[in-house]
């Protein structure tokens, strides 16, 4: 079976940083779309056809109403995060309420907070490792009953950009049994 899911991608690196994690590391499976940020992404996971409809939404707060839109009948979304950056992290928690609250769901979606730059975080004394990510996510996800999962990209090798997709098309398979006869 086929199934579509949109998904939102937010976050702090710059805007053509992001596009260049989406056109550059997808390169062959990725369609990018003219106009808006908007590309597809089909996957088979488990034996279903996924549609990815991936919205790329401005981080620019003067266009925070038009985001919330999209945010709406998303069913997982994407926080992008430079690990490099403090300020970065620290704005996590606001893009999990902008997505809490604009999603209109019932039922908590599937958020995957993407550290990008971790090639780089060696070289600069201020950056956020994985633990101290991975302990905010364990405390939001027991604080929320939310499904937050954090997984490091290197943007430039590809390394573990898959395991991005197959965490939300896993969860949304496993969403769609439960309302199988």
């Amino acid at each position: 079976m086929s199934f579509p899911m949109k998904i939102v991608m937010i976050g702090d690196p710059q805007q053509s940083r992001l596009l260049e994690f989406i056109g550059e590391v997808f390169r062959g499976d990725f369609t990018l779309i003219p106009g808006p940020d908007f590309a597809f992404k089909v996957m088979n996971i488990g034996g279903n056809t996924l549609n990815f409809q991936v919205y790329q939404l401005s981080k620019d707060p003067t266009v925070k109403n038009e985001r919330s839109r999209y945010y709406y009948g998303a069913l997982g979304a994407v926080i992008s995060i430079d690990v490099t950056q403090p300020s970065s992290f620290e704005s996590i928690p606001s893009w999990l309420e902008e997505i809490w609250t604009y999603n209109g769901k019932e039922t908590m979606i599937p958020i995957v907070i993407v550290g990008l730059n971790i090639h780089e975080r060696a070289k600069i004394h201020e950056s956020i490792s994985d633990n101290t990510i991975e302990i905010f996510v364990r405390e939001k996800n027991e604080k929320h009953n939310a499904r937050i999962q954090y997984i490091p990209v290197n943007e430039r090798t590809g390394e573990n950009v898959a395991k991005i997709w197959e965490y939300l098309g896993k969860w949304y398979i496993n969403y769609l049994r439960q309302f199988e006869s």
